[in-house]
């Protein structure tokens, strides 16, 4: 669900901010800023979240300080207003969580890994790739369980990411030196409906 806030004056960011913390939303769902507009997404179905601890599980092992996320942990240009996201799962330091902050700074993140949700798909694949290369996040991995598809996004320049790898589940997807190089398997990545691949 999208909700535009905008009335004869336009919001400040600040306002923006204040409106989406104040907002009564379902248990499970999510609030997100994305270019000015507030976002409600429903809270994901099990599939979903299942593929993202999947994900989550194969990059614990991740070399120097560095961890995943799957706890709905904002990030945000601006950790104190405007635009600020909620991916599937980040990646980032042990001390960028462990910090007492609203949000994680998005120059502070490696990846990033959205599944296309069934509610809002195209947020993930339309608006989600410009903004995570605007905000220059190194890594944007797109696992997109309608069709069994997923995309590595990789080099964002000037609001656009130049490389995107296409795989298929079941494949095993290479990622970059920036994440050790590790072999993510998919192969039990499910689609929605139940089925494989």
């Amino acid at each position: 669900m999208l909700m535009d806030v905008r009335t004869h004056s336009r919001p400040t960011v600040t306002d923006l901010r204040s409106v989406a913390d104040d907002l009564v939303v379902p248990e499970g769902s999510a609030v997100e800023i994305l270019r000015g507009q507030i976002h409600v997404t429903p809270a994901p179905v099990p599939i979903h979240n299942r593929i993202a601890d999947r994900i989550c599980y194969q990059l614990l092992g991740l070399s120097g300080e560095r961890v995943p996320s799957v706890s709905g942990t904002g990030i945000a240009p601006d950790i104190h207003e405007g635009d600020y996201v909620i991916p599937d799962l980040i990646v980032t330091t042990e001390a960028a969580l462990d910090e007492d902050r609203p949000m994680v700074p998005a120059a502070e993140i490696d990846l990033v890994a959205e599944v296309v949700s069934v509610s809002c798909p195209n947020k993930d694949v339309r608006e989600l790739p410009e903004v995570y290369a605007e905000w220059r996040i190194p890594v944007y991995l797109l696992v997109d369980p309608r069709s069994g598809d997923i995309i590595l996004h990789t080099e964002p320049v000037a609001g656009v990411y130049r490389q995107q790898r296409p795989f298929r589940f079941g494949d095993v997807v290479p990622l970059p030196a920036l994440l050790d190089e590790i072999q993510l398997a998919t192969d039990e990545f499910r689609r929605y409906g139940g089925q494989r691949g």
